[in-house]
């Protein structure tokens, strides 16, 4: 009888993480690709939040593996109708940083861990920015372009073959926004 209750909670639980996975997986939808560092990139999970009553976004863009994340790139605090915005580093020091904000990852060969962590640099020569080229509330669905710098924000680097420095650019992308 245990060994029966047993297999009635174990498939519960993968049943109902089974749900949740698939639920969270109808949030990706749409594309994006950049060059990062003069290479051809498809980010092939691709995700737009915004908050209730809230003007500004969270752009979210995933380069999957099979089932292995392996690197991310996200936008905070984009604001849905204005053209084109400039990108900034995240502030640390702040609780809520109210600036558009950009970071870039990268994960461990088995996608679980976090390696390498980059933030957006400024630089006199190069305009970090994404620009929204199309956005319609009524179905969500948003579009747009961006190009930015990044840097690595630890040392020592998890992977060693890593660059200190990423260049995006030519970053185009197409998804729909999702309420939270």
């Amino acid at each position: 009888m245990k060994k029966y209750i047993f297999i009635f909670i174990a498939s519960s639980v993968i049943f109902s993480c089974k749900k949740e996975d698939a639920k969270n997986e109808q949030n990706y939808f749409g594309s994006c690709q950049v060059q990062l560092n003069n290479k051809q990139i498809l980010f092939n999970k691709c995700a737009a939040y915004s908050k209730v009553n809230n003007d500004s976004l969270t752009l979210i863009f995933e380069r999957w593996e099979g089932s292995i994340l392996k690197e991310s790139l996200s936008f905070l605090n984009v604001i849905n109708n204005k053209l084109t915005q400039p990108v900034f580093s995240f502030n640390n020091s702040l609780l809520k940083d109210p600036n558009l904000s950009s970071s870039y990852g990268t994960s461990r060969d088995d996608g679980d861990v976090g390696c390498d962590y980059f933030k957006a640099l400024q630089l006199n020569n190069f305009s970090n920015e994404i620009k929204i080229n199309y956005y319609t509330p009524t179905n969500g669905e948003i579009s747009g372009t961006f190009q930015c710098v990044y840097i690595i924000s630890k040392f020592p680097k998890c992977n060693l073959n890593s660059p200190d420095t990423i260049w995006i650019k030519n970053g185009v992308f197409s998804t729909k926004v999702f309420q939270q």
